[in-house]
């Protein structure tokens, strides 16, 4: 990423950070999701701040890339579910905005408008067709602990479930993942599925 902010001219206004450690250090045991994404919003901004005081830009407005699904996915629109809050939708940062402290020219924009307008202005292809890098890094989304036991509901569930298919077996993975059932959030265990028969017949019904 750096490379390609070079190769657009910007070196002299590109000051990057390595802040593994803060970030690692903030989070420490946390498993739960939601947690740590909170967590990595409110670092998000203890590290911008302490390096804007340090550049001599503690004044200067917070430039973010925020698109609408953020907004959505955190529940900040109307009639929406938290799904997941998005670092750049925790609260501290919510107040920022309120106090006219950041800027977000994409923020009503979808991924696909935000490439069409990218096209517009010429931004090379390979930039604009990289899968865009999440905005807590990874930290959401390894795995922080060895997991834990599933419950036998989980299990009595799945058996249940795969009793109409005698060639498909299931593995409940004994750690948990958000997801989206009917636009509300889940945090539930993933299932492992697999069989030798290559023509089930479920059709999507299985779960």
């Amino acid at each position: 990423m750096i490379t390609y902010f070079e190769q657009l001219g910007l070196s002299d206004a590109l000051t990057f950070v390595d802040a593994t450690d803060d970030f690692l250090n903030a989070l420490g045991d946390e498993v739960e999701p939601e947690k740590k994404r909170n967590i990595i919003g409110n670092e998000f901004i203890a590290v911008y701040e302490r390096e804007a005081e340090r550049m001599g830009i503690e004044g200067y407005v917070l430039g973010q890339g925020t698109i609408y699904p953020d907004t959505i996915e955190s529940g900040g629109a109307k009639h929406a579910k938290v799904i997941k809050t998005h670092h750049n939708r925790v609260p501290l940062i919510e107040q920022m905005i309120a106090d006219g402290r950041v800027s977000e020219p994409l923020k009503e924009l979808y991924k696909t408008e935000v490439r069409a307008l990218a096209r517009q202005l010429g931004v090379p292809v390979p930039l604009l067709s990289r899968h865009p890098f999440p905005g807590p890094g990874l930290g959401v989304r390894l795995l922080c602990s060895k997991g834990g036991d599933v419950s036998p509901s989980v299990e009595s569930e799945m058996t249940a479930a795969l009793a109409p298919f005698p060639t498909l077996s299931g593995f409940a993975l004994p750690i948990k993942s958000v997801g989206v059932k009917a636009d509300v959030r889940s945090y539930e265990h993933p299932v492992l599925l697999s069989s030798s028969d290559e023509n089930i017949p479920f059709e999507g019904k299985l779960l």
